[in-house]
């Protein structure tokens, strides 16, 4: 599906940079919520986007790179983050369009 859906922005979008950003990991503390992915499971879906996207020169933010040094204080529950987790963030997507536009 990734492939079908870049090719598409291509076509539409001929001048576009297409950027990516990887999914985050689950709050580090180990409790459950109702999302059933693990970490490990994210970490594997990332990697084959990855591999897909990269080999069509679609960038790549890696923010599950970026956050995986989040410990628990930055999430406010099993998977989304804190008002402070998410301006850290915003800080780092900043940075990177800044780069790579």
């Amino acid at each position: 599906m990734l492939e079908r859906i870049q090719k598409r922005l291509k076509l539409v979008f001929k001048n576009a940079k297409i950027i990516f950003a990887t999914t985050t990991p689950m709050n580090p503390n180990g409790t459950m919520g109702e999302n059933e992915r693990t970490t490990e499971e994210i970490a594997r879906y990332n990697l084959a986007a990855k591999n897909i996207l990269k080999n069509a020169g679609v960038l790549i933010d890696d923010l599950f790179e970026f956050t995986k040094k989040f410990d628990s204080r930055y999430y406010a529950d099993y998977c989304h983050f804190t008002e402070d987790g998410f301006k850290i963030i915003a800080e780092h997507i900043s940075d990177y369009l800044k780069e790579v536009l």
